[in-house]
């Protein structure tokens, strides 16, 4: 039996930042554990905070743009 393999990052950001994510060859999801933020799809804004998850099909590409304030940005990257 193949055994499946996956990576989980846990990142968290404390001042105001812009980010690109890349799913590369595999899928990806980005699940907001705190916070808030917005990310820029090919066709707009959304607003995103707490228990969000995003998902990102294979060679797809998204921006966060985080706004420091109160609380930081945890987020967990699973590929």
């Amino acid at each position: 039996m193949e055994q499946k393999e996956f990576a989980i990052q846990e990142i968290t950001f404390t001042q105001t930042t812009n980010r690109h994510f890349t799913s590369g060859k595999y899928y990806l999801i980005l699940l907001i554990s705190k916070g808030e933020c917005y990310f820029e799809f090919e066709n707009g804004f959304s607003y995103c905070n707490t228990e969000t998850a995003i998902f990102l099909k294979p060679d797809q590409k998204i921006s966060m743009n985080y706004h420091h304030n109160k609380y930081p940005l945890e987020l967990l990257s699973i590929r």
